[in-house]
């Protein structure tokens, strides 16, 4: 593993050397490859810019369209991969007992965003704001759909089952890619407790983190026993042409072994933040036509973990 540099907190790994990696070997080390995406980041702060001009100003109008999307959708042909994936506004704050993370998310895929934009779009344009996040995150699929093809297809070599993976739609053979626009409430913790991704690969785009106030924290994909001790904060590499590119982070999900694939998932947090929301783009690899409503991914409820592991990382 790469020395820290000189200064660097133990607690944190540069993630500079590491794009050089191969992808199996980084995600041993460190659990994650980072990857120059050609999406720059003020691109993906445009996205999460319009994703608050939906969720702040018309909340309530876009739940009720996307209950409706949402149940016409699940009948339709193209959200047979899907199986039990569901898509469309996700709140989450309103819970009474406290076991899940205080965000709410718009979930989206291809199929969905072809459907309605084909099915309903007098509703979708009656939201201005909602119609330009469906374009936006129809591009930014098309850019991490490229780059899971690379990764998985490179890692098929080793491990041909990941072939699992890939399906047809529209003539085209693809791997099922599902992303969610995430904002997190400030809740004095963490925000997201230690889990592993229910996916069989994740692409984490930048969020709207400083820098060097990043809230991610990963633990190798070693297959090892959890170790809330083993998860470091990351730096991310600098993009040489940030107009044009940033970085993000590919890292896998539980999925995988579920389909006999023998790479460990990679387990992660985050950290809390400090302000009114918190802002992540994510995109996931998912197995198709995979029921999933039985899988639990989480690691350990994050307040079992002492606070002066968080106070660790100020």
């Amino acid at each position: 593993m790469p020395e820290c540099a000189e200064g660097e907190k133990q607690n944190k790994i540069d993630l500079s050397s590491y794009v050089q990696y191969s992808t199996m070997n980084a995600l041993n080390e460190v659990g994650c490859l980072p990857i120059m995406v050609p999406i720059p980041k003020h691109a993906i702060d445009r996205v999460y810019a319009t994703s608050d001009a939906c969720m702040l100003n018309h909340f309530d109008q876009i739940r009720a369209l996307a209950q409706e999307w949402e149940r016409d959708f699940a009948a339709s042909d193209e959200a047979k991969p899907w199986t039990n994936v569901r898509f469309g506004l996700r709140d989450k704050r309103p819970e009474t007992k406290r076991n899940k993370d205080k965000k709410f998310y718009l979930q989206f895929c291809r199929e969905y965003g072809d459907w309605v934009i084909k099915n309903r779009a007098t509703q979708l344009a009656s939201i201005p704001e909602l119609e330009h996040l469906f374009h936006q995150l129809l591009d930014i699929e098309k850019v991490c759909e490229n780059i899971f093809l690379e990764k998985l297809t490179e890692m098929s070599v080793l491990h041909p089952g990941i072939r699992k993976l890939f399906y047809w739609y529209n003539g085209e053979q693809r791997v099922p890619i599902s992303i969610r626009v995430i904002s997190y409430e400030n809740e004095g913790h963490f925000s997201v407790s230690p889990h592993f991704d229910k996916s069989a690969a994740t692409i984490l785009l930048p969020s709207d983190d400083k820098p060097d106030e990043e809230c991610l924290i990963v633990a190798p994909a070693d297959g090892t026993p959890f170790n809330h001790e083993n998860l470091k904060g990351i730096i991310r590499p600098k993009p040489h042409n940030p107009d044009s590119e940033s970085c993000s982070l590919f890292i896998t999900g539980a999925m995988l072994q579920e389909i006999g694939v023998s790479i460990p998932p990679t387990p992660h947090a985050v950290l809390p933040h400090d302000r009114l929301l918190r802002h992540v783009l994510v995109a996931f690899c998912n197995v198709p036509y995979m029921d999933t409503k039985h899988f639990t991914t989480s690691i350990v409820y994050k307040k079992i973990i002492p606070n002066d592991f968080i106070e660790r990382f100020k």
